[in-house]
């Protein structure tokens, strides 16, 4: 390749880089946050307002009329309230099928002012305590919902979640999974209605034990073979 070309790659390389990283990356339109531990598995997640009834066919006028004068403290007694009927549309399950879980709170928080919600401990707070500002509830697109909810006994380490097959487009996605409280990794995807994703790491499975000693068996018996066809390692005896 002469000297030119090769210049052009690299130009058109260097292009397409700089191209990429001047694309603003889209925010996740729903973030779980799902803490594993040997008691429980806790499942946080945040959505903007508007995005409640074509993800999870939630209605948010059933909660308040963007024309009513309500106050946070009001709006978060009326979520904690409905709580329970989230859960079952969020369509979590098992391998087994659905399993039932404990609200730990529903709250909405203006999206002007985020609160913390990159660990478990940040997004318990989140979904249940109310930052009560001083002003009205704020139109829907500038409020996000944020909940937690709990699952307790066996059978819960594989969860998984699909978005609606009836939802009218793809959303973006983000899972931060833990470990009791120990970070395991982030994931980040689009997900196209109807398409499933996993919330929890499966548990490793143990290695078959089986290959190793099919290997040592044949390793000792090349080694065998190998010292019976050399004359200096032959044993004599006398």
């Amino acid at each position: 390749m002469d000297r030119t070309r090769l210049a052009s790659l690299r130009i058109l390389w260097l292009a397409c880089a700089l191209t990429l990283t001047a694309l603003p990356l889209r925010a996740a339109d729903v973030t779980f946050i799902v803490n594993e531990n040997r008691m429980a598995t806790t499942v946080y997640l945040r959505i903007n307002a508007v995005l409640l009834e074509p993800v999870f066919g939630m209605a948010p006028d059933h909660l308040w009329s963007e024309t009513e004068a309500l106050d946070y403290a009001a709006l978060k007694a009326r979520l904690d309230a409905r709580a329970p009927e989230l859960w079952p549309q969020l369509g979590i399950e098992t391998g087994q099928g659905a399993v039932p879980a404990t609200p730990m709170g529903m709250v909405m928080h203006p999206r002007a002012r985020p609160v913390p919600f990159d660990t478990p401990l940040a997004a318990s707070i989140a979904a249940a305590v109310c930052v009560t500002p001083t002003e009205l509830v704020a139109a829907r697109p500038a409020l996000d919902l944020y909940a937690g909810f709990v699952l307790r006994g066996e059978g819960v380490r594989d969860l998984h979640w699909a978005l609606d097959a009836e939802a009218p487009a793809p959303v973006t996605v983000r899972i931060d999974r833990f470990d009791a409280g120990k970070p395991l990794g982030a994931q980040e995807l689009v997900l196209a209605p109807g398409q499933q994703v996993a919330l929890t790491e499966a548990a490793p499975k143990d290695a078959p034990l089986w290959p190793w000693g099919v290997g040592a068996g044949a390793l000792a018996f090349s080694l065998g073979w190998w010292i019976r066809r050399s004359p200096a390692l032959r044993i004599s005896r006398p």
